[in-house]
């Protein structure tokens, strides 16, 4: 006669926090990438012998986004003083969402301050647009004492 043993598995680990790390430049800004919004629809061509552009995002919608990069940016800095100007150009996809980024110049900004501004940026939630290939633009960053 056979007689079956069932063997409960171990419960899962505790996590372990994580220790703080000591503030200074490259100091983390927050992450996560917002959530895509729904693409506006193309322009109305009815009347318009059928040529219409669709539209982007305003320099206004782009300040407004911006607002939220700059505190953020002035953290990674923490301990640091760069007297350039770090120049990134960023694609935003239709849906608000940062699709790509690339560092045009970062002038005496420590590594870790830009990827830490980087991060900040990626983690920006711009307004929908209808340009369904993204919009791209370039953000000049200088901090001044």
């Amino acid at each position: 006669m056979a007689c079956a043993t069932t063997v409960e598995p171990p419960p899962p680990p505790e996590p372990v926090p994580t220790p703080a790390k000591k503030k200074g430049a490259g100091q983390r800004a927050r992450s996560g990438t917002p959530k895509p919004k729904p693409c506006l629809p193309p322009p109305d061509v009815t009347g318009d012998a059928g040529m219409a552009a669709s539209e982007g995002l305003s320099e206004a919608q782009v300040k407004a986004a911006l607002s939220e990069v700059y505190p953020a940016a002035a953290r990674c800095l923490a301990g640091v003083a760069p007297s350039g100007t770090l120049r990134l150009e960023v694609s935003v996809s239709c849906g608000g969402v940062v699709a790509g980024q690339r560092v045009l110049e970062a002038g005496d900004w420590p590594p870790e301050a830009v990827a830490c501004t980087q991060t900040a940026l990626a983690a920006t939630a711009f307004p929908a647009h209808a340009l369904p290939d993204g919009d791209t633009f370039e953000i000049p960053l200088r901090f001044g004492p």
